[in-house]
């Protein structure tokens, strides 16, 4: 083969090399789609803003919250400037208005049928485990707010689920009523627990300070337990 036949082999190969990275480049990027922000929107400007991209509104779920107002996105998945496929779904979250339910009484159920009814209801449960031998692992022993209290969704809701009999792990709660909520987190620190604070109606102006706690103290917990601190509502 003579050195002007090589050459053009060559070239011809590069060329074809070339032309097919193109093509593949180009149906990558043809398949592919950069997923917008649709998080605010309402959910009938998001659809069409997903539409344009080449995506499709999935699965919707709902949270209650007076953040934004109802029947606007609150949350997308895949987020924004992820790249995905086209004709793929943002499954996302739609705001509603929250509104105010009588709790129903969740002492004595499993957890896992309280978390669901919680969730249900668009309440944001939050689980205690709390060293109990006198009831069954997993059974729920007390809540808050009380059973029958009017409470707005999309609030937090604590239930204390039975963990057995203590191990020898049990790390008592120490008692927070009366004092500001940094020197709660502080005790709790040291103890190894951890705190989350959210308001409820009370009379008192004030609204730093613990008016009420789940578990009560001097439960034993788990270590690391979350334990909720009631706060005033100013």
């Amino acid at each position: 083969m003579s050195s002007v036949v090589k050459r053009w082999v060559i070239i011809s190969v590069v060329v074809l090399a070339i032309a097919l990275a193109l093509i593949a480049f180009s149906f990558i990027v043809y398949r592919t789609t950069t997923v917008p922000e649709i998080r605010k929107l309402p959910v009938a400007t998001a659809t069409q803003t997903l539409e344009t991209s080449g995506l499709l509104l999935g699965e919707a779920s709902q949270i209650a919250t007076d953040a934004l107002g109802p029947g606007m996105v609150f949350q997308q998945s895949p987020g924004p400037g992820s790249k995905v496929a086209r004709r793929s779904s943002v499954e996302v979250t739609v705001t509603v208005q929250p509104v105010v339910v009588s709790l129903p009484e969740f002492v004595g159920r499993p957890v896992l049928s309280a978390v669901a009814q919680l969730e249900t209801q668009l309440y944001v449960p939050i689980v205690v485990e709390v060293f109990d031998a006198d009831d069954a692992v997993d059974t729920v022993v007390g809540q808050v707010p009380a059973a029958g209290r009017p409470w707005l969704t999309g609030r937090p809701v604590g239930i204390a689920v039975s963990a057995g009999p203590d191990d020898g792990r049990g790390v008592e709660v120490p008692d927070l009523e009366g004092i500001t909520l940094d020197r709660a987190f502080a005790q709790l620190e040291q103890g190894g627990l951890e705190g989350s604070a959210f308001l409820v109606n009370v009379a008192s102006p004030e609204s730093n300070t613990v008016v009420d706690q789940f578990p009560d103290p001097g439960s034993r917990v788990v270590p690391g337990t979350r334990v909720l601190l009631l706060l005033e509502q100013p």
